[in-house]
């Protein structure tokens, strides 16, 4: 009947060592000697929950005539996608506290009731007093990826007329929204406790794109 929805919801859970992310003879562990627990912990691309749902309605057109060429084979596609933050790593600066040349050292935990913010803000998305730096010639009991950043939201549509000249060949013009509703998604915060700013966040993602384009299939 002119349109279709699709969407579909994962739960998942990935845990690992380490995140690839260049070259494998670089520096990566905060200590090399204890892979087994003082590494293992959440993927940095762990996305907990996510959900996305796109709808596409075409028009078949009204009526007869003018009427009809003018208002059928449009399309409106929106999509929109919504999923929990990604891990974020916090870290003591990259000094080598623990004097083990690695310079990927983590802090203490010290209030591991108090962790994040009541409620999470942009000025306190996680609680910097409940971090420590830890003493000289240890490493800190702060997990690998062990806190959460903020969600995202997003809500994309394009508006499509197809233009048919003949069995092969088609135009398309089509205008694109990316972000429509302009929704301000938070970026991660500062995880560096060296930093006036750990704990607030200080930037939001992609604002509201707009492009129009046309493709001609032939």
């Amino acid at each position: 009947h002119n349109f279709t929805i699709l969407s579909n919801y994962t739960f998942s859970h990935c845990i690992s060592s380490w995140d690839f992310a260049g070259e494998l003879a670089g520096v990566i562990y905060q200590n090399p000697l204890n892979r087994a627990s003082g590494e293992r912990g959440n993927c940095g691309f762990d996305h907990r929950h996510v959900f996305n749902t796109s709808i596409v309605v075409t028009s078949a057109g009204i009526g007869t005539g003018a009427l009809k060429a003018i208002t059928a084979d449009w399309s409106l596609a929106p999509a929109g996608s919504l999923f929990t933050g990604n891990p974020i790593q916090l870290s003591d600066g990259g000094k080598d506290i623990s004097l083990s040349g690695q310079g990927l050292d983590r802090p203490n935990v010290v209030l591991p009731d108090q962790v994040y913010g009541s409620p999470k803000s942009l000025g306190a998305w996680f609680n910097p007093l409940a971090f420590a730096v830890q003493p000289a010639g240890t490493f800190g009991n702060l997990g690998r990826n062990a806190l959460y950043g903020p969600g995202q939201i997003n809500w994309d549509m394009s508006l499509i007329r197809h233009f048919r000249f003949k069995e092969r060949w088609k135009l398309d013009v089509r205008a694109e929204f990316f972000n429509i509703m302009n929704h301000a998604n938070w970026n991660s915060p500062t995880t560096s406790n060296t930093s006036s700013t750990f704990g607030q966040i200080t930037g939001f993602s992609t604002p509201r794109n707009i492009q129009l384009s046309t493709k001609l299939f032939f």
